[in-house]
């Protein structure tokens, strides 16, 4: 490349066990033709990081960035950056660490940050002056609380609409109830967590309007969790627990169970036949459809075709409790079409799409506390 007059580059290079190395001796390896600036990280994970890039840096994304990181200086290297990860085990990031970043990242819009290790300057955390004018973006799952408490209650975040966060961390901030945390949960219009949320919690985050429900939310019960039961006006709402949960989503289930549908009797007798090569009569699955108990209301299954409404009807009542307990909700008048299997995540109603059942925590139950939620 004879022609080439100037490269713009910003390299970085990851290496287990990297052993040490100058920067001097880095930095002579270029030409001396444009100006080139490099910097060398070591992490207790045994890992190392050498990141080499060209002055003036163009570049808008900085990856692994720990406290030894020139990021800061007075010709505003990184100005132009809008996507910063946040990285150190070796040490936290105190507050003046971030006073500092609002100052030299002025158009910053997402940052992640992953450090479990306790802020030591507490004096300074005291301070609510903080601003990140363009940050919408917020990721926070690997992170000690007060990281949390640092950009959530203690600094001003006008355009934050995306969270992703741990639940207990989240709670934990809620409860503190602080006018700051509020006013920029207001704003979020997608969370995303580590765990599913309680219903009532993933309502008030819900991608649909989201930042009118928090506001209602905070202002009326101060942060605390809504009953899942209907309350009235004057009174406060308790916190419940997993137990109370699963005693509520049973009540429902049981009551639900038994609630008379119309099942296909002909159609369930044919799909029976045609899976178990066998002339089974319809008599036959009427006595086991009728001798079924309800009183397995968690885990139950039955091969029985309902009508389309009733498998409607079900399906939406099942998608809201499994949004509040994470265990598999299975009702009498639902359907499985595969005999002596075990049950899939994925059920499907007779001429209808698919529902589907999160048996533990994972994608399907973060899309349900991100999008689906209070349907």
């Amino acid at each position: 490349m004879p022609h080439l007059c100037q490269f713009n580059f910003h390299i970085r290079s990851v290496l287990e066990n990297a052993p040490h190395v100058e920067l001097d001796t880095i930095r002579q390896s270029f030409f001396r033709q444009q100006s080139v600036n490099c910097a060398v990280d070591y992490f207790n994970n045994n890992y190392g990081q050498c990141q080499i890039y060209s002055l003036p840096f163009i570049g808008t994304r900085l990856d692994f960035i720990s406290n030894r990181f020139p990021l800061f200086d007075i010709t505003n290297t990184f100005c132009m950056v809008t996507t910063l990860l946040l990285f150190d085990d070796i040490e936290p990031f105190e507050s003046i660490f971030f006073e500092r970043l609002a100052q030299a990242l002025p158009h910053l819009r997402i940052l992640e940050i992953i450090n479990k290790l306790e802020q030591k300057d507490k004096i300074r955390t005291t301070t609510n002056d903080l601003k990140f004018s363009h940050l919408a973006t917020l990721i926070s799952f690997d992170i000690h609380i007060n990281y949390a408490e640092q950009l959530l209650s203690r600094t001003y975040l006008p355009c934050l609409n995306e969270l992703a966060i741990r639940n207990d961390i989240l709670l934990a901030i809620i409860n503190e109830n602080q006018h700051q945390t509020r006013d920029n949960c207001s704003r979020v219009e997608r969370l995303q967590t580590s765990k599913p949320f309680f219903r009532s919690v993933a309502k008030v985050f819900h991608i649909h309007g989201g930042h009118a429900t928090v506001k209602r939310w905070f202002n009326k019960y101060d942060g605390t969790i809504l009953s899942l039961q209907q309350q009235k006006c004057s009174r406060r709402p308790p916190i419940l627990n997993q137990e109370q949960i699963d005693q509520f989503i049973t009540r429902v289930v049981r009551s639900h169970n038994h609630m008379p549908c119309s099942i296909n009797y002909n159609k369930t007798t044919y799909l029976i036949r045609q899976k178990t090569k066998s002339n089974i009569s319809v008599r036959r699955v009427q006595h086991c459809g009728r001798r079924m108990s309800p009183s397995l209301t968690i885990l139950l299954l039955v091969w029985f075709i309902v009508s389309n409404a009733s498998c409607e009807s079900v399906a939406n009542l099942r998608r809201k409790l499994q949004r509040i307990s994470n265990k598999r909700i299975i009702f009498l008048v639902e359907t499985h079409f595969k005999i002596n299997e075990a049950p899939r995540t994925t059920l499907g109603a007779p001429d209808e799409k698919p529902y589907i059942i999160v048996t533990d925590s994972s994608s399907y139950a973060a899309r349900y506390d991100m999008i689906a939620a209070s349907q």
